[in-house]
């Protein structure tokens, strides 16, 4: 299959994927507002999954003692707003906006993507890196370019995948082989028809393969960073069994993002041995 016929697919079928029909909330997710008490109180109660997480997380964050049970409005003030609202637009899109797939199960894929949104909110917060309000869902679309591709040419991914498994190759390079372009280009190309920021398409082109990265972009960096850790932890499952043998401490963009820290007295080591062994536990 061609790119130029991939590309002229993907524009025939513009506004009806399964993916355009989470646009609206998407683009909700690139504001990196906070959230209103209120509604997020609301939601606890009507959107499933949320109160779950956001409990999980806020133990994550603040183990509580034993047998003590945290409050909703504990877990909002130890979230914070941003944080909660973020969590909660995932949930009513996964819930109320996307279709199963008739050929893929791609919840794995959804823990690896909603993990590496989360890490990354993190670690901006760990380094007090300068914000954009893009960390979380960047991550969290990061692997829209297989779900797309997929929907596309659903037997002709089928193989790209299994080639991958095989072969024992990393996924973008059957991809490119296939396809003649990669699930992060053409998730680039969906995010500019759907008037995403610029920013975000950049991002994407190139978390694959961050030697390519064209400018130093702090956000493109944690991508590559956080997606690393995800994988080599094991959580959830990005279509990919290829990972950088490289530890996660040792990988360029992850000393990259150290440095650009707003929060100089933190040290490397402290910073890459606690971060590895919060999220492995």
């Amino acid at each position: 299959i061609s790119r130029a016929k991939v590309l002229e697919t993907l524009k025939e079928r513009t506004e009806t994927l399964t993916v355009d029909a989470m646009v609206g909330t998407l683009g909700d997710l690139t504001t990196g507002a906070e959230g209103d008490v209120d509604d997020m109180m609301n939601a606890f109660e009507k959107v499933p999954g949320f109160y779950e997480a956001a409990y999980s997380l806020a133990c994550f964050m603040i183990p509580p003692e034993e047998g003590e049970e945290l409050a909703a409005e504990d877990v909002l003030e130890t979230l914070g707003l941003a944080r909660a609202r973020s969590l909660a637009l995932t949930f009513f899109a996964l819930n109320f906006e996307w279709k199963e797939s008739r050929h893929f199960t791609w919840q794995p894929l959804w823990q690896h993507q909603m993990t590496v949104g989360i890490i990354m909110d993190f670690m901006y917060d760990a380094l007090d890196l300068k914000r954009s309000g893009l960390e979380y869902v960047s991550g969290f679309m990061h692997g829209f370019g297989k779900l797309i591709l997929s929907e596309l040419f659903p037997f002709a991914y089928y193989t790209c995948l299994s080639q991958g498994i095989q072969q024992k190759k990393p996924l973008h390079e059957d991809e490119r082989s296939v396809f003649g372009i990669t699930s992060g280009e053409i998730l680039s190309i969906w995010s500019a028809y759907n008037n995403f920021p610029g920013w975000l398409s950049d991002v994407f082109s190139y978390f694959e393969t961050p030697e390519e990265i064209k400018k130093k972009s702090v956000l493109s960096h944690a991508l590559v960073s956080a997606n690393h850790l995800s994988k080599s932890l094991g959580i959830g499952f990005a279509g990919d069994i290829c990972v950088d043998p490289r530890p996660w401490e040792e990988l360029p963009s992850t000393t990259y993002i150290w440095e650009l820290r707003r929060a100089r007295d933190h040290p490397f080591e402290d910073f890459t041995e606690g971060f590895d062994e919060q999220f492995r536990s």
